[in-house]
């Protein structure tokens, strides 16, 4: 999650990722200097990294991600956003996904794997662009 806002996409985000937690998954957080989002992914137990990615930061964020994901190793990388889904890494076996919803530009999304639309309008938008 390489936004900095508060809204419901960002809320969201947070519940799934204390959920995962919850139930046992082993994670790295990556997100945006955000102090209260921090605060509360590490009450749940989370591992999190704040990484700059406002701005002209948001140009360093991919070698920031990259970094993390190699120093963890993942099977499997969430990008939350477009921002989150062009920093992905491409990890020789690691499955990239991205969760999306609304309708962006995809170009966004050209380091995933799989995309997962949240919506049908979303699937639609989706199945439409092939």
């Amino acid at each position: 999650m390489l936004a900095h806002g508060e809204g419901g996409a960002e809320t969201f985000f947070e519940k799934l990722t204390m959920a995962f937690q919850a139930h046992g998954l082993n994670q790295r957080v990556l997100i945006c200097r955000n102090a209260n989002r921090r605060r509360r992914l590490e009450a749940a137990g989370c591992d999190v990294v704040e990484i700059p990615a406002q701005g002209v930061q948001k140009f360093l964020a991919r070698r920031r991600v990259s970094r993390e994901a190699e120093r963890f190793n993942p099977n499997i990388q969430l990008a939350w956003m477009s921002r989150a889904a062009g920093a992905l890494s491409r990890l020789d076996g690691c499955t990239n996904l991205a969760r999306l919803g609304g309708y962006y530009k995809l170009k966004y999304f050209q380091r995933c794997d799989h995309l997962i639309g949240n919506t049908p309008g979303v699937l639609e938008y989706l199945e439409g662009a092939g």
